[in-house]
């Protein structure tokens, strides 16, 4: 075991004062007088082996600096285990408490076993001793210390341990003066022994005619267990003897009715089997026409039974073509929610149309331009104005080319991103004027005024 760090919480001089870790195998501490090293030799003391108590003429090392009385010390046990124990002042060497590195609480009766169960004197004689205790000599007039040393010195160091441990068990064997030792309860029982041997020496033969005894018991059960089974087969065999009897009576019966009976000379072949079959059929074919007797009794029952609303029978094409006729309704009814959004979407986009075509169409010139083909009487007058508004159209595509051309050399000569000629959208979109109006409007250059010609006229044109 050795020491790995120390905290003294408070002690003496000492508050809240943290030492460690120890990695090295000697640690030394140094110092001046009054430095405190033999107050880290009490707390060490204190901490691992118990505080004195108040009757005691021992330093208790009050904490002067403040803090609690006492604190922890960091153990490492040969196996390489920490365990952190922490003692504070109290009564009876105060309350010891065992972690170890992860947390867990650990008895406090391992605390002995981490010191390799050395005594507070032996423990402060050999391993935590002053200066001044060192140079007394009735430390080295010490039996338990002597023995000690001798031990370390010889290499075995559990030596005093097992003299203990022999002086215990000599103790235990044999005590002076004492009624209840371990070796008078062994002699009672060597003689409790003694005496049961001699009940077993002379049962011995008393043993061997019980042991033939039994031999011949068990031979004789084993014959018995033989006798027993064969007269279960035998009862099982009459058993079965005796549940065919009546079987065996009727088979006999039957035998000689048989033998009774003239011989046939022109029997038929398989005739029983054919018999069987017959009276199977004839069975099944009597259960059918049972069966056929009782639906003819219902069907007749229900039409001898008076029909309610008998009457309506004459109407009854007028009354389904109603009942085809109400679902389709309900199936409508059903779909008028989706025919109204549909109806919605439609308006609102033949007025977006509309909007699109100028503000000279509406709902009723949209009709008309989708009317069916004109006839025979509408004819000459569509040729008319046909003729009417064909030059009026070659004029507009005129000025519309010229424009286009016009514009396009201008953006060549002259590149400007920010100002571009702005250009007709509709070639028909023209002033209803002569060509040469047209044209030397064209010449000077100002924006014609926009006219949207009519469907009629425009489908007119296309025609032409």
């Amino acid at each position: 075991m050795r020491i790995r760090s120390l905290h003294v919480a408070g002690f003496g001089k000492f508050a809240d004062f943290r030492r460690g870790p120890f990695e090295r195998p000697a640690t030394i501490f140094h110092g001046a007088n009054e430095a405190g090293k033999s107050t880290l030799l009490a707390f060490i003391r204190r901490v691992l082996l118990g505080f004195p108590d108040g009757r005691s003429r021992r330093n208790p090392y009050p904490p002067l600096a403040g803090g609690r009385h006492g604190g922890n010390i960091t153990l490492v046990s040969d196996a390489g285990d920490a365990v952190t124990v922490e003692r504070y002042q109290g009564s009876r060497g105060g309350p010891v408490t065992l972690t170890s590195v992860s947390g867990e609480p650990i008895a406090a009766a391992a605390l002995p076993k981490l010191l390799a169960g050395h005594s507070r004197h032996i423990f402060e004689s050999l391993f935590a001793f002053t200066l001044d205790e060192l140079h007394d000599e009735a430390l080295l007039k010490d039996e338990s210390v002597n023995s000690q040393l001798y031990s370390a010195g010889m290499g075995a160091a559990r030596l005093p341990h097992a003299r203990r441990t022999l002086d215990e068990r000599k103790r235990r064997l044999f005590l002076k003066g004492g009624s209840k030792h371990a070796l008078h309860i062994a002699a009672n029982s060597l003689d409790a022994v003694a005496v049961k041997l001699r009940d077993v020496r002379d049962n011995a033969a008393t043993y061997g005619r019980l042991s033939a005894r039994l031999r011949d018991v068990e031979s004789e059960l084993a014959r018995l267990n033989d006798d027993r089974k064969a007269e279960r087969g035998r009862l099982d065999r009459a058993n079965q003897l005796g549940s065919a009897w009546d079987d065996w009576i009727a088979f006999n019966s039957a035998s000689a009715e048989l033998a009774e009976l003239p011989a046939l000379k022109d029997f038929p072949a398989e005739g029983a089997r054919r018999l069987d079959a017959l009276e199977e059929a004839l069975q099944t074919t009597q259960k059918e026409r049972d069966d056929a007797r009782d639906e003819t009794r219902q069907a007749r029952a229900l039409a001898e039974a008076a029909i309610e609303h008998e009457s309506l029978l004459v109407r009854e094409d007028v009354i389904r073509d109603l009942e085809r006729r109400r679902t389709a309704f309900d199936n409508a009814v059903a779909d008028l929610p989706k025919r109204q959004a549909d109806l919605a979407q439609c308006d609102g986009r033949l007025a977006a149309t509309l909007k699109d075509l100028g503000s000279d169409w509406d709902a009723i010139a949209w009709r008309r331009s989708i009317s069916p083909w004109p006839s025979a009487k509408t004819l000459p007058a569509i040729r008319k104005a046909c003729a009417r508004v064909t030059p009026m159209c070659v004029a507009a595509n005129l000025i519309w080319n010229r424009r286009k051309r016009r514009s396009q050399r201008r953006t060549r000569r002259w590149p400007r991103p920010n100002r571009t000629s702005t250009l007709p959208s509709n070639p028909h979109s023209v002033n209803r004027k002569s060509t040469s109006e047209g044209r030397s409007c064209a010449r000077r250059g100002p924006r014609l005024p926009k006219r949207t010609l009519p469907a009629s006229e425009f489908r007119i044109c296309s025609f032409n």
